[in-house]
């Protein structure tokens, strides 16, 4: 690796060993039957340390497999946590992508996972998959796929008051379609001037800036830490968030039902109907004005059903259990 993560420090406490491989950017990469983000990480010294005991191996997202090959024997146990049906994905971040090469080397490798998850998929002893959406489409490939939900971090639900101050986006701008939904927000909150919208990020400023300039009601919030994204969950009194394709369930809305008031999505942002029925659902442009204006007027109080789904169905601690009784019982 380029550099070593921040959090490493965590890491170290509750591993044995940890050890970390750089990524192969070149150009031979590209032009390899596996998909980019497959091929760039193998490693011969990854495959000599694995070699050196019979352990179960569980690859943690479809992008770390490029070693499977040589792991295929009955008596090595190989499991797959699943972190998106990546054909759906990058085919998703091609038609969002506005740069025309960028956009053809993600259509390539949508085609290449297409092709690389029917290879792949049945030589895993299970592959746990975050959304019942990716859990029904493997288990047509390979049915060998358990829906587990997304571990978020989040233990308990944040008690807050009734009423925050503002509306909040908040997400990684570097993407595409995030990008696209920013400038959905935008363009909707522009014709809501007497509500505040915060959009909050590590990168995409300049980009933001300039779309907000005649716009007063909306501004941009550097989100460098997990403090200030903390701050803002607390004081936000609505959660906007928008996606323009279908990747099971988002990561943000898991964390915004648990530190924020109301959530307000589009749809194909969840499938576990347990969580959708938690937000409020608007997918097209006039139905969502309405219910941003609509909530933001709304006390906020939690209820029980909130809690009981936030603490059971997507309850971290249990939910980890479920991965150690099929890796160490099968």
């Amino acid at each position: 690796m380029d550099e070593i993560p921040a959090d490493f420090s965590v890491l170290k406490k509750i591993t044995e060993e940890v050890y970390f491989y750089k990524r192969k950017k070149k150009f031979w990469s590209y032009i390899q039957s596996k998909p980019f983000s497959v091929h760039s990480r193998f490693s011969k010294e990854m495959i000599h340390r694995l070699y050196q005991d019979d352990f179960p191996i569980l690859f943690e997202g479809l992008q770390t497999t490029a070693i499977l090959s040589h792991f295929e024997s009955k008596s090595r146990k190989l499991f797959l946590r699943l972190h998106n049906n990546e054909e759906k994905y990058y085919e998703g971040v091609s038609k969002s992508e506005k740069n025309n090469l960028k956009k053809g080397i993600y259509w390539l490798e949508s085609i290449k996972y297409k092709h690389y998850q029917k290879s792949v998929f049945n030589q895993f002893e299970t592959i746990f998959t975050l959304s019942e959406t990716e859990n029904n489409e493997v288990n047509l490939i390979s049915n060998n796929s358990t829906y587990v939900p997304v571990f978020h971090g989040n233990e308990t639900v944040a008690q807050l008051n009734e009423f925050g101050h503002f509306a909040l986006y908040h997400g990684d701008l570097r993407i595409s379609d995030n990008q696209r939904a920013v400038e959905f927000l935008i363009n909707i909150f522009k014709e809501l001037p007497e509500h505040k919208l915060v959009i909050a990020s590590k990168s995409g400023e300049s980009s933001v800036l300039k779309q907000i300039k005649n716009a007063p009601n909306i501004s941009f919030v550097p989100a460098d830490d997990q403090k200030t994204l903390d701050k803002l969950f607390e004081e936000s009194h609505l959660h906007v968030l928008y996606s323009f394709q279908q990747s099971g369930t988002k990561l943000k809305v898991i964390n915004s039902l648990f530190n924020g008031r109301f959530c307000l999505i589009s749809s194909n942002m969840v499938d576990d109907k347990n969580v959708l029925e938690l937000c409020s659902i608007a997918n097209e442009k006039a139905t969502y004005k309405e219910k941003i204006h609509y909530l933001m007027k709304q006390p906020y109080s939690l209820d029980d059903k909130r809690s009981i789904v936030l603490n059971s169905v997507l309850n971290t601690i249990e939910n980890a259990k479920q991965l150690e009784k099929y890796i160490f019982t099968l």
